[in-house]
Order: structure tokens, then sequence, then C-alpha cells
């Protein structure tokens, strides 16, 4: 079995500098909440979305995008919920916020976050298709995808 040791101080260090990860925001951990409840409903759902005017639109701009090639475009937000579905909307919601910390992440190298993030987003996609094709929970698989390079940010920093 192998072993494994502890960090040595200088990523203590550097995760003391860089200071607390965030938590997700209001509007996925509502999203996430309302998705995964049999109870709630499509109305409390698009509420929420609704209540935050940058993550509508970029569902909206989703929803209509090429990746989803769809017959039907869809013009409100209820209609994207529908189109998409409760998981996909959690994803993109987690996506979208993924993009937030890694913009908002101390330090320089913005272009790099930017191709840090649509690496992470094709790798959450790919695990959660692989969750999928082996009946695995496919919302850990594509988490841990986004996440799976959140170390790299540190390194700089050590």
């Amino acid at each position: 079995m192998p072993r494994f040791s502890k960090p040595d101080t200088r990523v203590h260090d550097a995760l003391r500098r860089i200071g607390p990860l965030p938590v997700l925001g209001g509007t996925v951990a509502r999203i996430r909440t309302l998705a995964d409840d049999p109870n709630g409903s499509t109305s409390d759902l698009v509420a929420v979305i609704e209540s935050d005017e940058a993550f509508a639109a970029n569902l909206l701009r989703y929803a209509n995008s090429a990746a989803n090639a769809r017959p039907i475009r869809a013009r409100t937000i209820r209609q994207a919920v529908t189109l998409l579905g409760r998981r996909a909307v959690v994803r993109v919601a987690l996506e979208a916020a993924t993009y937030r910390f890694l913009e908002r992440f101390p330090g320089g190298a913005h272009l790099s976050r930017g191709q840090l993030h649509v690496h992470a987003v094709t790798v959450a996609a790919y695990a959660y298709t692989t969750a999928e094709l082996r009946g695995a929970h496919t919302d850990t698989a594509h988490l841990a995808g986004l996440l799976h390079d959140v170390g790299k940010l540190v390194l700089p920093a050590v």
C-alpha cells in the first residue's frame, strides 16, 4: 500500500497566503438544492435562476448553443430548464461558479486560468459520461472533473 506524506510547510504557507477557498455561491447552492428536491417545482428553480441575471443569460445562451443542437429554441428560462433538464442546469451552474472562482483566484495568468477552465469543463464532461456509462454517481464525477486541477493554482504560490 502506498504511503502518502504530509504536504510540506511551503504548501501550508501558500494556502494561508491565498486565503480560504470560496464555497458555492447562493445561486448555485439554491439551484442544487431545488434540483435535488423531488418536491421542488420548476417555478421555484426558474425564480432562482432569473434572480441572477448573468447566470440566466448564460443559461439561455447555452440552451440555444450548437452544443445542444435542438430544433426548438429556448426563449425563456422556463423553456431552457425544460429543454436541458434539472441535472444539466446544475452542471452549468457549477461550471459557471468554477469559472468565477478561477477568475478571482489570487495571482496573475488570466489566460492560463481561461485555458484551465476549458480543460476542467472538458474533463468534467468526460467524467460525467464515464460515470453514466458505469452506473456511478454522475454529479460527483462532474464536480471532480471540474476541480481536478485546482492544485495547479497553488503551485505558483509555493
